[in-house]
Parts: C-alpha cells; structure tokens; sequence
C-alpha cells in the first residue's frame, strides 16, 4: 500500500510541476532557451522544496515561503511515507520534542503560520485547488496564444 501512496504522490507532483511549467512553455522557442530555464526553475524548486539546505536554517518569513510552494506539502507526505519507521527507530527513546523539532526543521511536518501542523487532509484540498487554479491559467494562457498567436 505504501508503494501505491508513493506513486500518487510522485504522480501528483509530476502533474503539478507540469502545470506550472507549462505557461512558461509558450515563451520558449530554442533549445538553449529551454535547457536555461530548466536548470533556473530546478535549482529554484531545489531551494524551495529544501534539498539544497534545510529549511530549519532559514528565517520565518522564508519558511512560510518555502512553505506554501506546491512541491513542499506533497515532499512532505513522500517524507512521512518513506521516513516513518527509521524515525520512529531513531527517535525511539528520545523526547517527543527532539522529534518534532527534528520534523519541523525538515519539514515532515508542515506548520502553519501560528504554529499548528497542516493535515494530510489540508494538505490534500490545498493540492486540488491548487491543480484547479493551474489549469484554469494553463487553459487561459492557451487560448491567449491562440488568439494571439504564438510570436
């Protein structure tokens, strides 16, 4: 079951990365173009979903930022899906403190601004929305382009 969870979350991400990509696509028009915003959007959502540092390190404005980025909330479920028993390995005699600071620090587990710790189910409706929004905008660009046509 994990493995299928796993999947949908890889998938989704996938499906969200897409759709906010795919506006930008329209303003691409050579190879070299492409291959540079490719590695600006990678190494921006590298920092932003926090595989370059930890998002603990930074201040709190930045943290909510880094928060509310798409990727973040659905790296966090991958997170608590594949981490779950070494964390509860390592943390098996530690206090629960240590292990929620540890959590928050690598965003397992999201905060909202006043402290309280977003839910699966949170997490899930700010991802449908979201996925909702992006395709209205990716439909609009397009008939935009349409209209327009592409220069």
């Amino acid at each position: 079951m994990a493995t299928v969870k796993l999947m949908l979350l890889i998938l989704c991400s996938s499906t969200i990365s897409l759709l906010i990509v795919y506006p930008f696509m329209y303003f691409i028009k050579t190879n070299a173009q492409f291959s540079a915003f490719s590695t600006i959007i990678g190494t921006i959502i590298g920092f932003l979903t926090g595989v370059y540092i930890s998002i603990g390190s930074v201040s709190e404005p930045i943290k909510n930022i880094i928060t509310w980025f798409p990727l973040t909330p659905l790296d966090s479920l991958v997170k608590q899906l594949i981490m779950k028993d070494s964390l509860n390995l390592v943390f098996k005699h530690a206090p629960s403190k240590i292990r929620i600071n540890y959590e928050t620090d690598y965003r397992v587990l999201l905060n909202f601004p006043n402290g309280t710790h977003f839910t699966n189910m949170t997490i899930l409706k700010y991802e449908i929305i979201l996925i909702i929004l992006l395709i209205i905008l990716g439909v609009i660009i397009t008939k935009l382009v349409k209209i327009n046509g592409r220069k």
